[in-house]
């Protein structure tokens, strides 16, 4: 047998497993791998205290935020999505729904009363305006499924969250 020979051969038995893992699903197909390719978050969206953000909702499955959002960055019960010089953090719980998701230092991202990253980046008063049963809880504030957090770290400097549950 000629090495041409040995390598047509190879390259066809490498296509035939990958068409029947494809059929078996073992494989994910070009279409399924193409769609989470084009997913990304949105740039700017809602936060709804004790709902959502944007388009994802707590209790949706892992695969529902992969097909809106992509993949991300996986890291143990999380996807992250790094924007610019903010990011998104969703967290799953054990049986893979969104459990929490941590919007930090993005500030085209809003609550239905208008509070951004931006907005308690000095001081928590726009937090208390708006939300004035809000109680003091660790770093920041808790009101209305909720929380508004303020931190310093060495390696990023402050940082301000924005929490839901």
């Amino acid at each position: 047998m000629s090495l041409i020979t040995v390598r047509s051969w190879f390259a066809g038995m490498v296509g035939l497993l990958l068409i029947a893992g494809i059929i078996v699903g073992l494989v994910p197909s070009a279409t399924t791998h193409a769609a989470t390719l084009q997913a990304a978050p949105p740039q700017s969206g809602t936060i709804v205290e004790g709902q959502s953000v944007a388009n994802v909702r707590l209790g949706d499955s892992r695969t529902s935020v992969t097909n809106k959002w992509g993949a991300g960055v996986r890291s143990g019960s999380q996807q992250v999505y790094f924007m610019g010089s903010g990011e998104i953090r969703v967290f799953f719980n054990r049986s893979n729904r969104v459990s929490s998701i941590y919007v930090i230092d993005l500030p085209r991202f809003r609550t239905t009363r208008g509070i951004d990253t931006n907005d308690f980046r000095q001081s928590f008063d726009a937090v208390d305006r708006a939300y004035p049963q809000a109680r003091v809880v660790g770093g920041g504030r808790a009101a209305d499924g909720v929380i508004f957090q303020r931190f310093q770290s060495f390696t990023r400097g402050l940082y301000t969250q924005i929490i839901i549950r």
